[in-house]
């Protein structure tokens, strides 16, 4: 069973460019990764004050923001480019989860506003002294942290948690890009996000298992092998590749990297009428108070149509938290399960402790198929 010591969601994304930038002390780097530290789960910088305004309601609405808004709807994206990376069809409710989430996070504001508070922090630490981003510096940001060469102490301490993170943030600057948001600096930085994509994918590599998402969720920060890190030749023949490319190109460069990184799903991501070919059921939740937050633990058990255990099956859970579900649901990332024995399958989940409102949790897991099931109100678990 993995157990994250950091959110191994969108929060995962704002840490990780805490990256040294070219000529910055080590010294400077661990400031900015500090101060963006305070800015998402601390809430305590200054620029989160400034757009979200103090008290619970202020962090429930950034926790929503970055949760129920923009790390549900780059989840799906990445699924469903996965799925066309293998050759299958993406569901129409799949597409059009995207698009809707994608146009509410425009109308809402939600994209101004964590794009506001992300470049703010870099100004603060890599500004290019007139306003604005040192982009040049910020690339050179990208490659150190990817490429492991800030990494301090433990796995997870200067350094990005998960491979997964880099795609939801290449997906955040596409969907600020599309939607005119902070548009030049993005177009900038997704750039220097695929690129950082592809060295952690070599420096920290991971072998690609049996589920859906492959290593977007194995490779980790724990998987760093500094015999892999890339030199300045290798660095120079990948940024080559990349450096010219538009943003849909880039959207096409992220696509063949997931075909090497994710699984065929075997084309049932296309099927219609497979909703019934395996049932999937919780079996018990629970929870252990970690730094931060929450470990949630979820074990399901697959069965087929004769309730026979399913030990082949790909299965994704999503956390949702009653006290700010809202128009886009998941809060939580999609998580691939463990396969066990006897057709159980466990996930462990990192929670950060949100508003404690007293509603707890909801809890519900699903085959890539689409079989369903949801814990109920009377099994809602208490922060």
């Amino acid at each position: 069973m993995t157990r994250f010591t950091r959110p191994a969601i969108l929060t995962s994304g704002l840490i990780w460019l805490a990256a040294a930038a070219h000529g910055q002390t080590v010294d400077q780097c661990k400031k900015f990764f500090k101060d963006l530290d305070d800015h998402t789960l601390r809430r305590t910088g200054v620029h989160v004050i400034a757009i979200y305004g103090r008290g619970a309601e202020a962090e429930k609405k950034l926790m929503t923001d970055m949760f129920n808004g923009v790390s549900s709807a780059a989840q799906r994206a990445i699924a469903n480019l996965a799925t066309e990376a293998h050759g299958g069809r993406v569901k129409a409710k799949d597409a059009d989860y995207v698009t809707s989430a994608v146009k509410k996070l425009k109308e809402d504001e939600v994209l101004k506003r964590i794009s506001k508070l992300q470049l703010s922090v870099m100004k603060d630490h890599i500004g290019d002294g007139a306003g604005g981003v040192d982009l040049t510096k910020m690339h050179k940001a990208f490659e150190l942290f990817a490429n492991g060469e800030l990494r301090a102490g433990g796995a997870g301490t200067g350094e990005m948690d998960q491979l997964h993170q880099f795609a939801v943030w290449v997906f955040f600057a596409k969907f600020c890009i599309d939607n005119d948001v902070d548009k030049a600096e993005w177009t900038s930085l997704m750039k220097d996000l695929q690129y950082g994509a592809e060295i952690y994918a070599r420096v920290y590599p991971a072998p690609r298992g049996n589920g859906r998402l492959g290593i977007l969720y194995d490779s980790k920060a724990a998987c760093f092998n500094a015999d892999k890190q890339l030199n300045a030749d290798a660095k120079k023949k990948l940024w080559d590749e990349i450096k010219d490319l538009t943003p849909d190109k880039l959207v096409d460069r992220l696509k063949a990297r997931l075909k090497e990184w994710t699984n065929d799903d075997n084309g049932r991501g296309a099927d219609e009428g497979d909703e019934a070919i395996q049932r999937v059921a919780v079996e018990q939740v629970w929870h252990e108070l970690t730094d931060g937050g929450y470990m949630v633990y979820v074990e399901m058990r697959v069965t087929d149509l004769n309730n026979q255990p399913v030990t082949d099956a790909d299965v994704e859970v999503t956390l949702f938290q009653a006290a700010i579900e809202g128009s886009s649901g998941a809060i939580a990332v999609l998580l691939d399960a463990q396969n066990d024995l006897d057709g159980r399958y466990t996930a462990a989940i990192f929670m950060p402790a949100l508003v404690e409102t007293g509603d707890g949790y909801t809890v519900q897991a699903f085959e890539w198929v689409g079989a369903t099931t949801s814990i109920g109100a009377g099994d809602t678990m208490a922060p």
